[in-house]
Parts: C-alpha cells; sequence; structure tokens
C-alpha cells in the first residue's frame, strides 16, 4: 500500500514497485488508507510524512491499532529528524529520504 498524496511521486513509486513485480494499491489520505486496512491485510506500507490532509503520526497509531504485522515505511525529508524519531516510536518501522531516485525502488 502506498499512502502519498502527490500524484507524480506516487505514479513514479508504484510503478517501481510493480516493476520488481508488487501488487501495489495507493491512497491519497489516511482515512481511506484506514478504511482499506479494516478490510484488507497489507504485508507493507510506504507512507509519505509529508501529507497534506492528515498528520503520518495519527495514521500509524490508528494503523498498528489494526495490524501490528506490517512493515511500514516513511518518505520523509532528510530535515525531518524529530518527527522520524517520534514516527519510529509510534510504529513505523524504517525510513527513506525523499526525494528518492526510482532506482532505490
Amino acid at each position: 500500500m502506498l499512502v502519498i498524496d502527490d500524484q507524480v511521486r506516487r505514479d513514479e513509486i508504484s510503478a517501481g514497485l510493480v516493476d520488481y513485480g508488487l501488487e501495489c494499491v495507493c491512497y491519497v489520505d489516511c482515512d481511506t488508507a484506514i478504511d482499506a486496512c479494516m478490510e484488507t491485510d497489507y504485508q507493507a506500507i510506504v507512507l509519505d510524512f509529508a501529507l497534506k490532509s492528515q498528520s503520518p503520526l495519527d495514521f500509524l497509531s490508528r494503523f498498528r491499532g489494526l495490524n501490528d504485522n506490517a512493515v511500514i515505511v516513511l518518505l520523509t525529508p532528510r530535515e525531518a529528524t524529530s518527527e522520524i524519531l517520534a514516527a519510529l516510536e509510534e510504529g513505523a518501522d524504517d525510513f527513506v529520504f525523499s526525494p528518492l531516485p526510482a532506482v532505490e525502488f
């Protein structure tokens, strides 16, 4: 699952994941993604820390209440050090600095 509100970034990352043979479902906001998580047991989530619609920390706490097994990777700006630490404490598993070149996927 990708939760990214920027269409260009979402399309690029989704295409890269599909090229690697992974199934990819995309959402543009946290509420829709949480609703989908109630229906489907996702194994991995790429969450954009720069979402405009809702705090990724809110998503993490709500999601971890539904699924404690999925891997959550944050896409985050380099200057977001304290936010990265808060997200890792809230349930994110790892982070990748963004923007990132397509070769990283």
